[in-house]
C-alpha cells in the first residue's frame, strides 16, 4: 500500500526530528509513505528507503495543495 499524507508540520524535513522518526516507523508498515508540507522552498528529504518528505514552496496554503496535486500525478 502507498500512502500520501498532506501536513503542515515542517519539522518532518529535519531528519532528526521526532516527527521524522515517527514517519520512518510508519513507513515500515507500508510500501511507500510520502508526506507533503508547505515550506519556504522546494525541498525533498529521503527519510528512509520507503519514506519521502517534500517541502512545497508557496506563500498561499491553497496554492500549496494545488501544487501537491500536480506532484501526486507524478507519484
Amino acid at each position: 500500500m502507498k500512502i500520501l499524507s498532506l501536513g503542515l508540520d515542517k519539522t518532518i524535513l529535519d531528519k532528526d526530528s521526532k516527527l521524522a522518526h515517527r514517519a520512518k516507523a510508519y513507513g515500515e508498515l507500508v510500501d511507500k509513505y510520502v508526506v507533503l508540507v508547505p515550506y519556504q522552498e522546494n525541498k525533498k528529504v529521503e527519510l528512509s528507503e520507503k519514506v519521502l518528505a517534500y517541502g512545497v514552496k508557496s506563500t498561499n496554503k491553497i496554492l500549496v495543495y494545488g501544487l501537491c496535486i500536480l506532484l501526486v500525478k507524478n507519484y
